[in-house]
This record gives structure tokens, C-alpha cells and sequence, in this order.
């Protein structure tokens, strides 16, 4: 996985500190899609399961506003298998 910092330049205040495991473009210039991931015990209903010596999981859609930190869930998920 990988991290996402927010900072506000003129305050030097830390926004956000936001894992995750693909970047994808937002609704507009100042939003940023981000895919979070998360592991399971047992694939998501729906999902195959994972080949070989892979841990089922499944990855959320998050939308962050790079201007305050806030995250908002857009209800969006997908399967996923991790190492």
C-alpha cells in the first residue's frame, strides 16, 4: 500500500494522512480518487476466490478534496487479492 499526505502550505498543518492502493482522477481538479484496500478472512460474496497463496480482499472507492483532507465514500468497492 501506499500514503497519501495532505498539507496546507501556508499553515504547515498535516490535512490528511491516507492509505491506499491506486490513485485514480476525482470529479474535478481539486478532488482525488483514491481505492483503499482492506483484507478478509473469506472472499467478499461475489468474489472468486484468491489463486494460490493470495489473502482475499476487497478495495473501496474514496474521494478526497485535496484543499480540506475530507474523505467521502462513494459507495463503489471491488475484489481484490493481496500478498
Amino acid at each position: 500500500m501506499r500514503t497519501l499526505i495532505l498539507f496546507d502550505l501556508d499553515s504547515s498543518e498535516r490535512l490528511a494522512e491516507i492509505s491506499y492502493v491506486e490513485l485514480i482522477p476525482g470529479p474535478d481538479s481539486e478532488v482525488v480518487g483514491l481505492w483503499d484496500g482492506f483484507y478478509l478472512d473469506e472472499p467478499a460474496p461475489g468474489c472468486p476466490a484468491p489463486p494460490g497463496g493470495l489473502i482475499p480482499g476487497v478495495d473501496s472507492l474514496f474521494f478526497v478534496d485535496v484543499r480540506s483532507g475530507r474523505k467521502e465514500f462513494s459507495g463503489r468497492t471491488r475484489c481484490a487479492q493481496r500478498q
